[in-house]
């Protein structure tokens, strides 16, 4: 399952549970679409749940999508917070956090990921 919410003005929460459906990842790759149309400053927090991985297409779309929008998540977007669901850890953490414009941090609990993205959003690290 996937659902995408404004929880408050400039915080995205991007939430993954179990797997994703085909509708899912089409909801996925639709809610990145719209967060490269904005304009005001947002962070957005994803809650994994676990690995999702996406299919093939999915992928490649994801890949194009981010080389389409690049600069303007750049002058925009203010982070990315994860917090990885079912003790899954993402070993290419480091390798993201390179390629992204943004800050990327992780946290442990959904709290703790608002916390840290309510900073992002006030201009902190």
């Amino acid at each position: 399952m996937f659902a995408v919410e404004e929880t408050s003005p400039g915080i995205v929460r991007l939430a993954f549970a179990g797997g994703i459906s085909v509708a899912d990842e089409a909801a996925y790759l639709d809610a990145l679409d719209r967060l490269s149309t904005r304009a005001s400053p947002f962070v957005v927090v994803a809650l994994m749940g676990g690995r999702n991985p996406l299919s093939p297409d999915g992928r490649k779309r994801q890949a194009l999508w981010f080389k389409r929008s690049r600069e303007r998540l750049g002058a925009y977007c203010r982070g990315l917070v994860r917090v990885p669901g079912g003790g899954a850890h993402d070993q290419g953490g480091a390798r993201l956090a390179v390629a992204l414009p943004f800050p990327l941090a992780d946290a442990v609990s959904e709290a703790e990921a608002m916390a840290i993205a309510q900073r992002l959003l006030a201009g902190g690290r």
